[in-house]
């Protein structure tokens, strides 16, 4: 079965950068994120081993940095999570290599968009959503919505926006924006699932502070490491 989301050949620079800022996080630690700091954490659902955690985690990022297929990443992770699971489940193993991929790469682009040289030529911003038989109704209804791309709603509407989510954000240039219409009073009738739509904002003041006192010194280490990393205390 193909996969519509792949590691970039090229290396997507931004996107590795921003993946490997997470700090990583069992399923059960979530509870006590708001929506902003799950934005500088990284997890999975069922993921209650943190070692196993990091392994994917480190998978995924191997993928990024070497421009890899999913079926490169399923290779190396299909046992390990069939084992935690009590199971293979091929659809989850693709969701996790998906959200992954579509985070990282949805926030390295938000770093490339936000730069002050393209935020000066392009403003705007367009929700950008891949129309077809499995397009989720709250991204068929955003598509081609344009608005400011310093717009407050892009802070709780920036792709992606539920599971297994392929929109992407364009950038506008201002004669762009007014050929295609700019969207002054967005109103949907369904927000985005709960831990989505968060924009990669690295200024917005979350917290996550893993709780390395339950996990063994190396690990521990190196999950301070990436909280620093991060800019976050751990």
């Amino acid at each position: 079965m193909a996969v519509g989301v792949s590691a970039d050949l090229s290396r997507f620079d931004e996107a590795l950068r921003w993946f490997l800022s997470r700090v990583i996080l069992t399923d059960d630690e979530l509870d006590d994120l708001n929506a902003r700091a799950r934005m500088q954490a990284w997890w999975f659902s069922g993921g209650e081993q943190l070692r196993l955690v990091q392994d994917v985690f480190d998978d995924l990022a191997r993928a990024l940095n070497l421009g890899l297929p999913f079926s490169d990443f399923k290779k190396q992770v299909s046992a390990k999570l069939a084992s935690a699971w009590g199971g293979a489940n091929p659809h989850r193993v693709e969701t996790i290599w998906i959200n992954a991929m579509q985070r990282a790469y949805g926030g390295g682009r938000y770093r490339q968009l936000t730069t002050p040289t393209m935020k000066r030529f392009r403003p705007y911003w367009m929700y950008d959503a891949v129309l077809d038989s499995r397009t989720s109704p709250m991204c068929k209804e955003r598509d081609s919505k344009v608005l400011a791309a310093d717009d407050p709603w892009w802070d709780s509407n920036y792709p992606p926006l539920h599971h297994r989510c392929r929109s992407g954000v364009r950038a506008l240039t201002k004669r762009q924006a007014a050929q295609r219409g700019i969207t002054t009073t967005p109103d949907f009738a369904e927000g985005p699932q709960g831990g989505f739509g968060a924009s990669p904002r690295d200024d917005m003041g979350a917290t996550v502070k893993p709780n390395l006192a339950k996990f063994d010194n190396e690990l521990a280490a190196d999950l301070r490491r990436r909280a620093e990393r991060a800019g976050v205390a751990a």
